[in-house]
């Protein structure tokens, strides 16, 4: 087809991959993102290269890793009392600019989160004709859930039925798309929707219509964190506090967490359904990613952080093109967020100038055996959740996680999928530790990062027992 593709990009906040029904989780709260994949094709590997908000959106925008984007850790979040200056580099090639320059009619409603306190929320400035900017949802919120160290008010609540602002965000999505009818320019929409970040505030009726009656708990949900570093046990404190949620208190967690993921799903549906009604629908790209995951009870802890387990990493990503891409897909070859400018911009024929860390996954949606990348690393800085530094490189068979001052973990991604055996010791696999600690160097060194790991990996956990004595 030679008229360039419309682009329609939902950007959803702490979306976990495992709980979506296309993943072989509720159904019951993903009816529309089943329906998009359905009609095209879902990455079920798919990571967020930092398992944060601002650096994995910035890396978004770029195809760029989280070190090259000027947003290290957060942007405007506060820190010892003090907001970051941290944001987006405006003089990288971004979503935004590139599409617009190339004669897109382009606009982004919901959250940003990528400039500091000084942004006067002119997205013009960031390449986006038409904006919407974000609020807050539900009113009226009565918590479900005792207060935490994080959420001092509870990770859950029931609120009064309202217009949110979410839904209002919604409303505004359709108008683009219908005002984008007989155009001659093609559009590039942003849909970022604030959900389901927690706290996860509902309805009752939300509630009732989304979530399962009684959710199973994860097999990790009570993991005592045995053989793995300390920080996992710190973080843990400083999210959770002194409070140990029962099991009965674990379900209602889980609950509000699937009525706030159908809330957003219903959002998602009504864009959809824009779409199609604009008639547009056949020649636009929609593109479903989520910036990072969510614990949600997993390993027994809330929200996410410096940690490296596929709850918080793996994150759902559905691309749908019709006549274009295989409809009902599914693929397990490993991509990450930094694959969507590129990905975006070849559809369309647009240059990216430099160089980008991601890769266009054109050649995946055409050919599943065509020639990919075999590992991909993800990094994390600290935050208020715990200020330290961790490295993870992830391959089909393994997991391995450096951290500068305790001992490494390996995972088997196919034998512990909860990730709770730490099999670094196993003698029988000082060899894929070797392998993997060697492919994170090489990537630090490709990238630039100035993380200085050790050359070779750490003691085993016994040993750094024993330096500690």
């Amino acid at each position: 087809m030679s008229q360039q593709p419309n682009m329609l990009v939902i950007f959803v906040d702490q979306l976990r991959a495992d709980v979506c029904g296309c993943y072989g989780g509720w159904s019951s709260a993903t009816p529309n993102l089943d329906r998009l994949a359905a009609g095209g094709t879902v990455f079920t590997q798919a990571y967020c290269p930092y398992p944060q908000c601002s650096p994995a959106r910035a890396s978004f925008m770029t195809g760029l890793e989280p070190v090259k984007t000027g947003i290290g850790i957060q942007s405007n979040f506060r820190m010892f009392g003090k907001r970051t200056v941290e944001r987006l580099d405006p003089e990288l090639p971004a979503l935004g600019p590139l599409f617009r320059d190339a004669g897109y009619r382009t606009g982004y409603i919901g959250k940003w989160h990528l400039d500091d306190e000084n942004f006067n929320g002119d997205m013009s400035t960031r390449g986006f004709d038409y904006s919407f900017g974000c609020g807050t949802g539900v009113a009226e919120v009565t918590s479900t859930a005792s207060a935490c160290g994080i959420y001092k008010k509870g990770i859950a609540g029931l609120g009064r039925s309202t217009e949110s602002w979410e839904g209002l965000q919604a409303r505004r999505a359709a108008e683009f798309l219908q005002q984008s009818v007989g155009a001659e320019e093609p559009f590039l929409l942003v849909y970022s929707d604030t959900r389901p970040h927690p706290p996860y505030n509902v309805t009752q009726e939300d509630l009732d219509l989304f979530a399962p009656d009684s959710p199973e708990l994860w097999p990790n949900i009570h993991d005592d964190l045995a053989g793995r570093p300390v920080v996992h046990r710190r973080l843990r404190e400083n999210i959770m506090g002194d409070w140990t949620p029962t099991d009965d208190e674990w379900r209602t967690i889980l609950r509000h967490y699937a009525a706030l993921i159908g809330a957003t799903d219903r959002d998602i549906g009504r864009v959809l359904d824009a779409l199609d009604e604009s008639g547009a629908a056949d020649n636009t790209i929609v593109m479903l990613v989520s910036d990072h995951g969510d614990y949600c009870g997993a390993h027994g802890n809330l929200s996410k952080g410096v940690a490296p387990y596929d709850e918080l990493l793996r994150v759902p990503f559905v691309i749908r093109w019709p006549e274009h891409i295989r409809a009902g897909a599914t693929s397990d070859r490993l991509v990450t967020l930094m694959d969507v400018l590129p990905t975006l911009t070849e559809a369309a024929g647009i240059d990216i100038p430099g160089e980008v860390d991601g890769s266009g996954l054109g050649p995946l949606l055409s050919d599943g055996d065509a020639e990919w990348r075999d590992h991909i690393v993800v990094s994390h800085h600290g935050n208020n959740y715990g200020l330290c530094t961790m490295r993870a490189v992830i391959t089909a068979d393994y997991k391995y996680v450096y951290w500068p001052y305790d001992t490494a973990e390996l995972y088997d991604r196919k034998a512990d999928r909860w990730e709770m055996d730490n099999r670094i010791n196993d003698p029988d696999l000082q060899s894929v530790v070797e392998e993997l600690h060697d492919l994170m160097l090489a990537h630090n060194q490709r990238t630039g990062d100035l993380f200085n790991p050790a050359r070779t990996p750490p003691p085993a956990h016994a040993q750094w027992a024993a330096l500690r004595r």
